[in-house]
């Protein structure tokens, strides 16, 4: 069999719409056009992002983060989208998480992104914990090989909240009589609870590489961590201190205060008040 093509000028559509927040740090939200005659695949996880977005419009206050939402065709509407987007604007394209396949009566997967680091998907991982809802978590590809890979080319990390695998998948039956207005509601609803937690804190960046004597006077930020042959052994507070404090000179990308209270499971106050040592000397800014 041969398949004869025809390549002409065209047009491609893609869906891009941003909340504007205090920071131009932005994370994305991204969902699928195709799949023409499929309902699961692709146009729940629109449906998911147009009500998210339409809840996140409703907030009193401005974001601390903006937040877009970027509806294409899989795999080359992605390419085609960030492949035509300047530089600078994708620079201020923070991390994402890919919206798929949520209208089914399956449990939550969180797909975690390459490195398992940004901001919207460990609060995601929190949000799932809390709900109570049945759901399950996985490296980068475990569970889905799609979009993702596309924004991680770009150095955008990318992870996906879907409802994969379901029965249906691919086949006639994905349709709209699959979908269930619980199953999406409560996708929206775990989204909007990561993004309160993400804006419960404020916005930290680095301005400093490399590593600094954080034991200098001028800084006074070291946070000793004990020495058990003398008898000095470490409570869990300040062992807790510590990894934060080596956390810091790590950051390669704005996060969230509030993130990093959860990696190192402190109060957000403690950590507030720790940060705030750093942006006094000049190591961190803060929105």
């Amino acid at each position: 069999m041969v398949i004869e093509t025809e390549e002409a000028p065209g047009t491609l559509r893609v869906l891009d719409y941003t909340l504007e927040g205090r920071s131009p740090e932005t994370i994305v939200f991204g969902a699928n056009l195709d799949h023409p005659g499929v309902a699961n695949d692709g146009l729940a996880g629109v449906a998911v992002g147009v009500a998210l977005f339409e809840a996140l419009r409703q907030r009193k206050q401005q974001t601390n983060f903006s937040y877009r939402l970027v509806l294409a065709p899989g795999i080359i509407g992605n390419e085609y989208y960030l492949g035509h987007l300047s530089d600078e604007e994708r620079t201020q394209l923070l991390e994402g998480v890919m919206l798929e396949m949520l209208g089914s009566p399956t449990e939550l997967s969180l797909q975690f992104s390459r490195h398992k680091e940004s901001n919207i998907e460990i609060a995601l991982a929190e949000a799932l914990e809390k709900s109570g809802c049945r759901h399950h978590t996985g490296a980068f590809e475990s569970a889905l090989i799609n979009d993702e890979y596309i924004w991680e080319a770009y150095g955008i990390p990318m992870a996906s909240l879907s409802r994969f695998p379901y029965p249906e998948y691919h086949t006639d039956l994905d349709s709209v009589e699959l979908m269930s207005q619980a199953c999406l509601e409560e996708a929206v609803g775990v989204l909007l609870q990561a993004i309160e937690t993400l804006e419960s804190g404020g916005i930290v960046r680095k301005r400093f590489s490399g590593n600094v004597c954080l034991s200098h006077p001028e800084y006074d930020l070291y946070i000793d961590p004990g020495q058990v042959a003398f008898g000095d052994i470490p409570d869990d507070e300040r062992r807790r201190m510590r990894l934060l404090m080596d956390i810091i000179p790590t950051l390669s990308r704005p996060t969230s205060m509030n993130m990093l209270a959860v990696r190192v499971g402190l109060p957000l106050e403690r950590v507030e008040e720790y940060l705030e040592k750093w942006v006094r000397c000049g190591l961190l800014d803060s929105k």
